[in-house]
């Protein structure tokens, strides 16, 4: 689990996501001359500024770091997302305080939340992320230097000898003499 530190603080940090799409929400652009968002005239909202506040609170619920954590078994996270999903539309599709006013970022909105919220859970189901981060992978071979070379390449096989030994029969007898052995 220590080596994979660094790369679990990386995963489970979401807030330079929900700052960008936050802001994005809301027509925001950075700035590089001020180092900050600005409003940007050729960008027009999605939405309202409560409406942005709502779906960051919505999207904080699920893309906590310690979410990446948690065992849920799959049944578990089905009925997680049927009833984000449900939340999603029921409130981005009716409350007028949002700010939501046309349906191509109606659709993005809550495709953005809900995905996120897949996304971010994914690695608790079935204990993913428990296997991920609390095992590692060995691997040890064992080698025998009297074992045969080539095999599993077609029906060439060569034999290794180990040093210093001749070879033994008519075939080895003959490249004895030919190399003068």
């Amino acid at each position: 689990m220590e080596k994979r530190a660094d790369l679990l603080k990386d995963l489970t940090n979401f807030n330079p996501y929900m700052r960008e799409s936050f802001n994005n929400w809301l027509g925001l652009t950075w700035d590089e001359d001020k180092e900050k968002y600005v409003n940007n005239p050729l960008v027009k909202p999605i939405m309202s500024i409560q409406g942005a506040l709502w779906c960051a609170g919505i999207m904080k619920t699920y893309t906590r770091g310690n979410n990446v954590i948690t065992d849920v078994s799959y049944e578990e996270y089905k009925n997680i997302m049927m009833d984000h999903i449900t939340v999603v539309f029921l409130n981005l599709g009716t409350r007028d305080d949002l700010g939501i006013k046309e349906d191509g970022d109606l659709l993005r909105v809550a495709n953005e939340l809900i995905h996120s919220a897949s996304l971010a859970l994914q690695m608790a189901g079935d204990g993913k992320s428990r296997d991920w981060l609390g095992t590692s992978v060995t691997r040890h071979e064992n080698v025998n230097p009297n074992q045969q070379i080539g095999q599993g390449f077609g029906n060439y096989q060569m034999p290794m000898q180990q040093y210093g030994q001749k070879p033994s029969g008519a075939l080895g007898k003959l490249k004895r003499l030919i190399m003068g052995r």
